[in-house]
């Protein structure tokens, strides 16, 4: 009698714990929620990369316009659509602003790696 009680007892001790039933996944199931996982963290660094980035390129044109007469400068948006195909998309940066003749414009100033930043009026 007293081996049954120790017996059972044993195999209590030696069954996993109660959560480990809730997660009763296959091979595929833990390798698509592993990819979805990598994809999202891939993802949210990627976003919060840009972050600095936009910031430095708001700078850059905000200093460029300024260097070159252009006064009340909005940075309205990173202007990856407005830039050429040598620029980078990260470094630019979407503005309007009046000329030195008080004209009202609205532009981009794109960047490159290998180039200095170029104003791109729409």
């Amino acid at each position: 009698m007293d081996d049954d009680k120790e017996l059972e007892a044993f195999r209590r001790s030696m069954s996993p714990p109660w959560w480990v039933s809730l997660v009763d996944w296959d091979f595929q199931t833990v390798l698509a929620i592993g990819t979805m996982l990598f994809i999202f963290v891939g993802a949210l660094l990627w976003v919060v990369s840009l972050i600095p980035t936009s910031t430095e390129a708001s700078l850059n044109a905000r200093r460029l316009l300024k260097k070159h007469g252009y006064t009340h400068i909005e940075i309205r948006d990173i202007g990856m659509f407005e830039c050429g195909r040598g620029d980078t998309n990260d470094s630019s940066a979407g503005f309007q602003a009046l000329t030195p003749t008080g004209e009202a414009i609205e532009g981009a100033v794109c960047c490159g790696w290998a180039k200095d930043c170029t104003i791109r009026f729409k």
